[in-house]
């Protein structure tokens, strides 16, 4: 079962509809929409937002702490994770931002897993 301790918490105005569990970014705007694959996320939503202007509730990648997210694919148990399409988890690929340590297994996309919040460095080739 995923989990979540010691995160900090920031309020967002979402700038589009935004899953519940999914890596999100800032717009020009400072709204919190969706990642893409591979960008450098501020956080992860801890719940959803049905569409723009809705408050939405982030864990800071930045503060540390253990959060739940939603995987893409498989991602082995220790894997470093980073962001895939629709702002969900991978195990971190070439030029990635690692965004933190799997410490569950996931077997498939849709999985609900637990990440450990330790920004690191982009995976280079």
């Amino acid at each position: 079962m995923a989990n979540f301790e010691n995160t900090t918490e920031l309020t967002f105005e979402a700038g589009a509809a935004v899953p519940q569990y999914r890596f999100v970014i800032l717009n020009a705007s400072g709204q919190a929409i969706v990642a893409t694959a591979a960008s450098e996320a501020i956080g992860i939503s801890m719940n959803a937002a049905a569409a723009a202007g809705d408050e939405l509730n982030v864990a800071s990648v930045s503060a540390g702490g253990k959060a739940p997210i939603e995987a893409s694919a498989a991602i082995t148990l220790g894997d470093n994770v980073g962001v895939a399409a629709s702002g969900k988890a991978r195990t971190a690929a070439t030029s990635d931002h690692i965004i933190g340590t799997c410490l569950q297994a996931a077997a498939a996309d849709e999985d609900i897993v637990t990440l450990f919040i330790d920004k690191k460095i982009t995976v280079s080739a």
